[in-house]
């Protein structure tokens, strides 16, 4: 049945899978014996050997099936890659994967996948089918043969059954009335028969039903034949709406069907399902004829997560150009600074533009200075110098230096220590976190406003909120708000936010925000260890 050739299938692949994490066992044992004989790093042996004795292991089962993938990613500053991969031979075919996890002292150390086209699968049900519409046909076929035979006797009983394989044709869940005689056996043969084909598609089509990717039949003159329950969640259509409809009334299933139709097996498509713009794989192959199987699977969090390890990548290379350029820039600001200082001294009290001028050059060596301290502070951040203390202690210090700030804008502070509990971090670099957040907080904020600041209890940690009554910030600037040198201040460095968020991250933490037209609110949460 299909159920079990569903199971078999998964369970060969499974086995697959648990040879090779037994395989890579064996062999990781191996490199520790050989790196304790020669004394040398088992890194260093792994790093020369690993691969090559693990294609020792994936190249027999790739050979043995040509359409089965293998491999290994290894986890490591090492590896971070796959190793000793075997691709399918249907290469570009969308795929069923099983992952087994890899296990090193207790520790994940990568894992093993093996896979196979998902066509090849889909072809199998698409052959039970065929099977029921053979079955169905020679029923047909046996029909007709015994209305010949007994149609002078039993007219009335032939039609009976005629009319019974009729129905059966649109609904295999009818059945033939209870008869006597021959004519009984048949309708009871063919009521088996309908049970039969009707578990049988039942099976097939929950096999179709429980695939994670969508997966969509649409016939040649656009006609919608197939469209499974993924397909509902991923597109947000219900299957009964679709169904032997033209796919072109639909707007999402006109982007994806037309994506592939005009050639190509592959694509990759940006749609906007309930609001939220989405990123789908699509995979069209010819079906049954002239039908096109298309296959959907959405890859949103993949990409999000691969453009994230960009920015990543790319923040760090900019936070080691930052700190060279401040270094280059600090010891002749030095310079300029003394020179200044020393003018002024000779400038006090004789008035006139050669002292306004002096004083603003100072002005401007401050501000250059503070924007350098950002640089170095956001491209080598220091390590945390964690002491047990109270984070409300590190906020009312924050509160105490921008006292001047809040007076000028008449800004009240409403503080809410709900949850306060001694624990190590460092109060200094969180202090730096709490006045950018509180100077944002009145920069945003009216006149004769408020700011409430307030912690709670947190999953195994500390909440801090941060929020004001201003305008919010812009739809446009929410995605930019946490880029280095991002500003919407005239005179600001950009560098507040992307410094507090390294700072969090340095204590295992998390920050980010809310923010509509009423105000916005910055949460800071630190695990408690």
């Amino acid at each position: 049945t299909e159920t079990k050739f569903w199971k078999a299938e998964e369970e060969k692949l499974s086995t697959i899978g648990r040879q090779l994490v037994s395989s890579y066992n064996r062999v990781s044992e191996k490199l520790k014996v050989q790196a304790d004989l020669l004394n040398t790093d088992l890194n260093v042996i792994k790093k020369t050997q690993l691969e090559t004795a693990l294609f020792d292991y994936t190249k027999p089962i790739h050979e043995e099936n040509e359409e089965i993938g293998v491999g290994f990613f290894i986890y490591g500053d090492d590896f971070n890659r796959p190793l000793a991969v075997q691709e399918s031979k249907s290469k570009d075919s969308e795929k069923i994967r099983v992952v087994f996890p890899i296990y090193e002292n207790g520790e994940k150390a990568g894992f093993v996948w093996v896979e196979e086209p998902k066509d090849l699968v889909l072809s199998e049900i698409e052959s039970l089918k065929a099977k029921e519409r053979n079955i169905i046909l020679v029923v047909l076929l046996i029909s007709g043969i015994l209305a010949i035979y007994i149609s002078l006797m039993f007219v009335k009983k032939v039609t009976i059954i005629k009319t019974g394989l009729e129905n059966l044709k649109s609904d295999l869940s009818y059945k033939l009335p209870v008869m006597s005689g021959e004519i009984g056996e048949i309708s009871r043969a063919i009521n088996d028969l309908s049970t039969s084909l009707l578990v049988s598609r039942s099976n097939s089509e929950k096999i179709l039903e429980t695939i994670a990717s969508g997966v969509l039949i649409v016939s040649r003159d656009g006609t919608v034949k197939e469209f499974n329950r993924a397909c509902e969640e991923l597109l947000g259509v219900r299957k009964k709406d679709v169904i032997g409809k033209d796919y072109t009334l639909f707007p999402h299933l006109k982007e994806i069907v037309e994506s592939v139709k005009g050639g190509g097996r592959f694509r990759e498509k940006k749609i906007k399902v309930g609001g939220n713009e989405k990123i789908f794989h699509i995979f069209s192959t010819p079906f049954n004829g002239d039908d096109l199987l298309i296959s959907v699977e959405d890859v949103t969090e993949e990409v999000k997560l691969l453009e994230e390890k960009r920015r990543t990548e790319a923040l760090k290379t900019l936070g080691m150009f930052t700190t060279g350029v401040a270094h280059e820039i600090r010891n002749p600001l030095t310079s300029i600074k003394g020179f200044a200082q020393i003018l002024e001294k000779k400038l006090e009290g004789k008035g006139g533009d050669e002292e306004r001028y002096i004083k603003t050059i100072l002005s401007e060596v401050r501000r250059l200075e503070n924007i350098l301290r950002d640089l170095l502070m956001y491209g080598r951040p220091s390590p945390p110098n964690k002491i047990m203390t109270n984070i409300s202690k590190a906020i009312k210090d924050s509160l105490s230096l921008l006292n001047e700030k809040l007076k000028e804008k008449n800004i009240k502070v409403e503080i809410d220590f709900e949850y306060d509990p001694r624990f190590s971090f460092d109060p200094k670099q969180m202090e730096q976190v709490f006045i950018n957040l509180i100077l944002n907080a009145i920069d945003a904020s009216e006149f004769n406003s408020k700011i409430i600041i307030r912690t709670k209890r947190a999953q195994n940690g500390i909440l801090i909120e941060v929020k004001d009554f201003g305008f919010g910030i812009k739809e446009e600037d929410r995605e930019k708000i946490f880029m280095p040198f991002f500003t919407t201040k005239e005179k600001g460095t950009g560098l507040g936010l992307p410094i507090s968020q390294k700072i969090v991250e340095m204590h295992d933490g998390k920050i980010w925000f809310n923010s509509n037209k009423d105000g916005t609110t910055f949460f800071v949460y630190i695990p408690i260890k």
